[in-house]
């Protein structure tokens, strides 16, 4: 048997293995922090095996099974664990996300939205927001989900779209 496991799941994840009834919980404030705990109930032990979707932004993961590093086989995105998992088993999976840039288009390159990891930064502003590259990527955390970028006429804040309310935003930046 297999369980595929795509980080945007409900919090419990349930089905039967064989004669096994199988509970996978989730926690952690995945995209917003790096890492993700996932805990196994297991009726009586099992044999599946468990692949954990390995985003390309992701570079450097880091995979551990009850608090020891994990061997996984990574093949197209995913990285596949295979073994008898039972009751109290935990996976923590570290998904480093640096912040990046990526461009409106390839022929636009000095377009480009600020991402932390799978998630696009919007600037609360109502005008465009031009910055430098190093200013960009040089955005500080200033709360759980916002981040600061200092420029030239003062500080930029940028959030996730869950957090952008009623203000005015831009998604993409002027790089200069």
């Amino acid at each position: 048997g297999a369980v595929w496991v795509n980080l945007y799941i409900p919090s419990q994840l349930r089905w039967m293995q064989g004669s096994s009834q199988i509970e996978l919980e989730q926690s952690g404030d995945y995209p917003h922090h790096d890492t993700v705990t996932m805990r196994v109930k297991a009726s009586s032990p099992a044999v599946f095996t468990l692949y954990l979707r390995m985003p390309a932004w992701a570079e450097n993961h880091k995979i551990s099974i009850n608090g020891r590093p994990a061997s996984t086989i990574a093949s197209k995105g995913f990285a596949s664990i295979h073994r008898t998992w039972k009751t109290g088993d935990t996976v923590d999976l570290e998904l480093p996300a640096k912040l990046h840039l990526e461009p409106i288009s390839p022929r636009h390159q000095l377009t480009a939205a600020l991402m932390h990891g799978p998630l696009v930064l919007f600037a609360l502003t109502d005008a465009q927001a031009s910055i430098t590259q190093r200013q960009a990527l040089a955005a500080r955390r200033t709360g759980n989900t916002e981040r600061t970028i200092d420029t030239a006429t003062g500080p930029l804040k940028l959030v996730p779209i869950t957090h952008v309310g009623d203000a005015p935003y831009t998604t993409y930046l002027t790089l200069t």
